[in-house]
């Protein structure tokens, strides 16, 4: 089914130039492959750069593969690129450019992994022009969709009255696929009924010839066959000599026992695998339209099992880890790959409520004596503010205040001693002894702070005594 396009038009240039997918539509069933080009038509102009920015829906299509282009080779960084949805083109070339209607920009390989329609549009992009200035050429993009429908799976036919009905005891479902390489086929016989003529080979159109395989039994076993798509086809003929033979009856075999291809494991963005961040994206290639599943271990331990690519680690502890990918096809043969990395970002973030952000313990440490510092100074200086300002009742304000802050940081002090026991505990054994030393460097920091802001106002007190003192002696003496 082939469905309409969908534009975005762009202010025009002097020059004009378009991005579009080749083929812009189509119908793939799930489990095909099929490629997606994207190409620039610069009409009549020379452009030295091209860029495109892909989105597809990552429920209905896996991408598989990306190609860079060989239309304008000079990558730019990052380019060819892919993400859960998303993928990127970017490259260019020297002078004079390209001029014409189908130069590549890139190449996208999908699998069709859900029945329904898939846009894939071109969110953003660039073509620019070889006129020594980089003037942007692009005035539209169009983008493309697909119709993804249930694969087509063999199913047995009947001849109508009086032809037998074909089941097997080893191969049941004809839409499945099986490992055995023997297959047992039965049959009924239908009433006056003497005998069939049957056969099994590679085409669903076969009609048996009209000599009798078989007056008596009524099942058939044929062993070591091969990989592939089998077809039992039978009909039967009546007591007279004269009957004819009747419609013939079709039945379907699917066998595969070979293992699929190991999968090439790839982590895009991260050319270092013993240098990995703690959360990371995992993406796998394959060829193979029978692949089902896929199970995923992380250190022996099996994970998740997923249908498709990619699959996002998330937190990951410090330390070299084995991951292992084992896929199955639709026959149950396996076969497995696997990655060793090693994490080196320190590892894991820690969940605090503190202002609903989310740091690493050493961070943490710093905001906290950060802001005891800056409660420090916002106290000193409101009180400098107070003091050239208040009147003879500051000492009865100040001791209120003193009240206050010792009462506020005290509850600051228990919470954050509470939160930080609470994660030394929930990490144990990914806390480092510098950890340990930084907690205690919170509690010390702020009853640091608590006791400077006692000095400085007690010092303040003394200050306005000693300042009423003078002024009661300076008037006894006048």
């Amino acid at each position: 089914m082939l469905l309409a396009l969908t534009s975005v038009f762009l202010p025009r240039p002097a020059q004009a130039a378009s991005l579009y997918f080749s083929p812009a539509s189509g119908s793939f069933s799930v489990g095909a492959t099929f490629n997606v080009t994207v190409r620039t038509d610069t009409q009549g102009a020379a452009v030295n750069t091209t860029e495109a920015n892909i989105a597809y829906p990552s429920e209905s299509l896996e991408l598989v593969r990306v190609t860079a282009s060989p239309t304008f080779y000079l990558q730019t960084p990052g380019s060819p690129a892919r993400g859960n949805g998303t993928a990127y083109f970017g490259g260019g070339l020297p002078s004079p450019g390209y001029t014409g209607a189908n130069g590549v920009v890139g190449t996208m390989t999908f699998r069709a992994i859900k029945e329904g329609d898939a846009t894939v549009s071109i969110s953003s992009g660039k073509v620019l022009l070889n006129d020594g200035s980089g003037t942007e050429g692009l005035n539209a993009t169009a983008g493309a969709r697909y119709a993804i429908t249930t694969a087509p799976t063999p199913q047995p036919t009947t001849g109508g009255h009086g032809s037998p009905v074909v089941s097997s005891a080893t191969h049941p479902d004809p839409g499945k696929w099986y490992r055995g390489k023997t297959a047992t086929l039965s049959w009924s016989r239908p009433e006056g009924v003497y005998g069939f003529s049957f056969e099994l080979d590679h085409d669903p159109g076969t009609v048996p010839d009209n000599i009798l395989d078989t007056t008596i039994t009524t099942t058939r076993t044929y062993e070591d066959l091969a990989d592939g798509v089998w077809y039992f086809h039978i009909k039967s003929r009546g007591q007279s000599l004269g009957s004819a033979f009747g419609e013939t009856a079709h039945f379907p075999i699917q066998i595969d026992t070979v293992a699929p291809k190991p999968l090439d494991i790839k982590v895009p963005e991260h050319d270092n695998l013993q240098d990995m961040p703690s959360t990371f994206t995992l993406y796998f290639e394959h060829d193979d339209p029978n692949l089902d599943y896929y199970e995923l271990y992380l250190d022996g331990v099996l994970i998740a099992t997923i249908p498709h690519n990619p699959f996002t680690f998330e937190n990951l502890a410090p330390g070299h880890h084995s991951i292992k990918l084992v896929a199955f096809d639709k026959a149950g043969n396996k076969t497995e790959s696997s990655l060793s990395i090693a994490v080196t970002q320190k590892t894991p973030a820690l969940g605090l409520d503190f202002f609903d952000q989310t740091f690493t313990l050493p961070a943490y440490i710093l905001i906290i004596l950060n802001l005891v510092v800056i409660i420090l100074l916002a106290v000193i200086i409101w009180l400098v503010v107070r003091r050239r300002h208040s009147g003879n009742n500051l000492d009865e304000r100040i001791n209120d205040l003193q009240k206050q802050i010792d009462k506020s940081l005290e509850k600051t002090k228990k919470e954050i001693g509470r939160k930080l026991t609470k994660l030394i505990k929930q990490y144990e054994g990914q806390v480092s002894e510098d950890d340990l030393q930084a907690a205690d460097l919170i509690k010390e920091g702020i009853a640091e702070a608590e006791e400077k802001i006692d000095t400085e106002l007690s010092r303040l007190s003394e200050a306005k005594r000693q300042t009423r003192g003078s002024r009661s002696k300076t008037k006894d003496a006048e």
